[in-house]
């Protein structure tokens, strides 16, 4: 986001109204994306390598996409984390918490 207008930058620190916050940013499917982060989830255990690479993106993606996910969507986010502990590899743990 280095082309982010710094006149807006209110933006990013405090809640502001969804549509005045997605405005700024490109019109891309987020909700898609966090839907296929679940979905991505669902399967996770049947991942046999690289699941502590991969366990980490999901969590930095996730926290990327907090910033454009609507309000249902991100009241769901605290669930999903939770539900998802054992799910993946023990040294994620913190960064889940």
């Amino acid at each position: 986001m280095k082309d982010f207008p710094q006149n807006q930058i209110r933006y990013c620190e405090k809640f502001s109204l969804d549509q005045a916050r997605w405005n700024l940013y490109p019109n891309l499917n987020y909700s898609g994306l966090y839907y296929a982060i679940v979905n991505l989830l669902e399967v996770f255990p049947l991942i046999t390598t690289g699941q502590k690479a991969i366990g980490e993106a999901v969590l930095d993606t996730l926290k990327a996409l907090m910033m454009f996910m609507d309000r249902d969507t991100l009241e769901q986010l605290p669930l999903l984390l939770a539900s998802n502990i054992g799910v993946l590899p023990s040294e994620l743990d913190r960064q889940v918490w």
